[in-house]
C-alpha cells in the first residue's frame, strides 16, 4: 500500500532560480514540509516519484496537477490536510511550490511499474474527520471485522434478529475486505487505529448518489462515530471529483439512533418503502431520506 499525494504544484521560473529543464513523468522529488524543530536548518524532505495527471511534462513557471508516490509514506506529517503548502527542493533551492488536494492509497504492489497506469489509476483518498479517519481497505482490517463477528445490536438495524452474537466464517475477514476494496467509492472507517465499519456511495450519477454507513459492533454505537464519518465523507463529496448535490439514504423505522444521526447530518424524511422487513411477524417500513450537499470548490 503506497501513500499518493495529490497536489497543484507551480515550477519556479528558470530566471529566478528554478530548473533550466521541464519536469516530466518519473521524477524523483524531494518534498519538504518544514523545518525539524524550532532553530534547526535541516528541513523535513520526503523523497517520492511524481507523475503529472494531464500533462506529459511541467515547463519551469507553469503549473499542473501532480501525484507523488511517496516512498516513506508512514513518516509523512500527520497533520498534512487539504491546503497545506509545500516545496519541492534540488539541493538546497527551491524549484517548485504545491498546495496539497488529497492524501491518498494506491493498493497496486508495484504501484510505478508502469508510471502511464499510475497516472490514470482511480485513487481513494484519507479523508480526516474530527473523530475518525477513512481511508482504503488494508489487510489488516480483516482482523477487525473477524474480531466484531455478528452483533445482535447492529444486525438489528439491517432487519436481522440475533438472540446471542455470533462468530463469522473463517476468511470472512479477507473477503470483507477485498469486497470492499473493489468498490470504487467505500472507505473504511477507522478509530483509534482500528476499523470500526466502512462507508460508501453506490448509484453515484450525474449529481447524486445513495449512502450507506455501518458500524461492526454495539460498543461502537451511540458514541458519534457515524456522525462524523458521515459528515466527513458529505463535505468531501460536494466537491471534486464528484461534486455532488444530493445524498439519498434508507433506514429502517425502528432505528431511532440512526435516524437522529441522519438528521444531525442534515438529511429529511422524503417518503417511506412500506414492508421493507418483517421481524417477529410484524412488517417495518424503510424510511427514504435526502440530504442537499453545499458545493465545495475543488
Amino acid at each position: 500500500m503506497s501513500v499518493v499525494l495529490r497536489f497543484r504544484l507551480t515550477l519556479v521560473p528558470a530566471d529566478r532560480g528554478g530548473r533550466r529543464r521541464a519536469l516530466a513523468d518519473g521524477y524523483r522529488a524531494s518534498l519538504s514540509f518544514g523545518r525539524r524543530r524550532r532553530g534547526e536548518a535541516e528541513p523535513v524532505v520526503h523523497d517520492a516519484v511524481l507523475v503529472l495527471e494531464n500533462a506529459a511534462s511541467l515547463a519551469p513557471g507553469a503549473t499542473a496537477v501532480a501525484r507523488a508516490w511517496v516512498l516513506l509514506g508512514d513518516e509523512l506529517p500527520r497533520a498534512l490536510a487539504e491546503g497545506t503548502v509545500f516545496t519541492l527542493l534540488e539541493g538546497d533551492r527551491i524549484v517548485g511550490r504545491a498546495e496539497l488536494l488529497g492524501v491518498y492509497e494506491d493498493p497496486a504492489p508495484q504501484a510505478l511499474g508502469d508510471l502511464a497506469a499510475a497516472k490514470a489509476r482511480r485513487l481513494r483518498p484519507t479523508l480526516a474527520g474530527e473523530r475518525v479517519t477513512l481511508r482504503a481497505p488494508r489487510p489488516g482490517d480483516a482482523h477487525d471485522r473477524e474480531a466484531a463477528g455478528r452483533d445482535p445490536e447492529v444486525v438489528l438495524g439491517y432487519g436481522v434478529r440475533l438472540e446471542a452474537p455470533e462468530p463469522v466464517e473463517p476468511g470472512h475477514g479477507r473477503d470483507w475486505v477485498e469486497r470492499l476494496a473493489a468498490e470504487p467509492w467505500t472507505w473504511v472507517i477507522v478509530h483509534g487505529g482500528h476499523a470500526v465499519g466502512h462507508i460508501r456511495l453506490e448509484d453515484v450519477g450525474g449529481e447524486e448518489a445513495t449512502v450507506t454507513v455501518g458500524l461492526l459492533r454495539a460498543d461502537q454505537l451511540g458514541r458519534g462515530l457515524g456522525t462524523d464519518a458521515l459528515q466527513t465523507l458529505m463535505a468531501w463529496a460536494a466537491g471534486p471529483p464528484l461534486a455532488l448535490r444530493r445524498l439519498r439514504l434508507r433506514v429502517l423505522e425502528y432505528n431511532e439512533r440512526a435516524l437522529r444521526s441522519y438528521a444531525k447530518c442534515g438529511f429529511t424524511p422524503v417518503g417511506r418503502e412500506e414492508r421493507a422487513v418483517e421481524l417477529d411477524g410484524r412488517w417495518y417500513a424503510d424510511v427514504l431520506m435526502v440530504a442537499e450537499l453545499t458545493p465545495r470548490a475543488g
